[in-house]
């Protein structure tokens, strides 16, 4: 139970932040394979907003899952 209760709060805390700062997560883990990129496009940027409302869901869900 404590480890479902952690995977979720790290999905609720990976969602929030790919919600809030797209960017950052576009600069860690893509920036590095080009060398002419400026920034993320708008496509990724709302390619990851919108995956980050998934995992807050699917952690929100899990935390109601535990305790109902």
């Amino acid at each position: 139970m404590a480890g479902s209760i952690f995977l979720a709060v790290i999905f609720l805390i990976f969602g929030f932040w790919m919600i809030t700062v797209p960017w950052l997560l576009w600069w860690i883990t893509e920036s590095w394979r080009s060398k002419d990129a400026e920034g993320p496009s708008d496509l990724y940027i709302r390619i990851s907003k919108i995956t980050g409302v998934l995992f807050m869901i699917f952690g929100a869900l899990n935390i109601v899952d535990i305790f109902v």
